[in-house]
């Protein structure tokens, strides 16, 4: 009907409660450089320097090597096959066959990067804030311990009342109740 909400308010976006937020993550300040993904051992120098590259960036505390591993591998052999393709165009060698395969690494590895977040656009749309670990909350497991070594007792915060669900009226329903 003209004129009317599809949808409450509180249902519209950002009002949801969820997409609004940042996606915060804190980074541990660890840099080393995991090993490259299996399969990847003989790629060049280029592929080996994004792979240090990602692993520096802010945006490793995101990923998980386990969970993300078929990405990463494909990241760095797309990486790697692109930086072939190069050295055979910049060789002389512009067959159809090489111009075509160039593009699609490159569209390829261009939904990669926005998969594992290393672009801008990617990165804003997550909303991702690394903060350093210092700034991380303390854990409630983290206060009870550190409440047991000074010998004080923590406080709870008391649980929510009951509520009693046979009193809320059902207005969806004919009868109201």
């Amino acid at each position: 009907m003209a004129g009317q909400r599809q949808k409450a308010v509180e249902l519209l976006q950002f009002h949801r409660g969820g997409r609004d937020r940042a996606l915060v993550v804190y980074d541990d300040g660890d840099r080393t450089v995991p090993p490259l993904p299996r399969g990847c051992g003989r790629v060049g120098a280029v592929a080996r320097q994004a792979w240090r590259e990602l692993w520096s960036s802010p945006v490793r505390a995101v990923l998980d090597r386990h969970a993300d591993g078929a990405a990463l591998r494909e990241y760095v052999l797309l990486v790697d096959e692109r930086e072939r393709l190069r050295t055979c165009m910049a060789a002389g060698e512009r067959t159809a066959p090489v111009v075509a395969r160039m593009a699609q690494a490159e569209r390829q590895l261009q939904k990669l990067r926005e998969h594992l977040a290393l672009t801008p656009l990617s990165r804003f749309r997550l909303q991702l804030k690394v903060l350093p670990s210092g700034e991380q909350q303390p854990s409630l497991r983290g206060r009870l311990l550190a409440d047991v070594e000074r010998g004080t007792p923590a406080e709870l915060p008391e649980p929510p009342a009951a509520v009693e669900l046979d009193d809320i009226l059902e207005p969806w329903r004919r009868s109201g109740r």
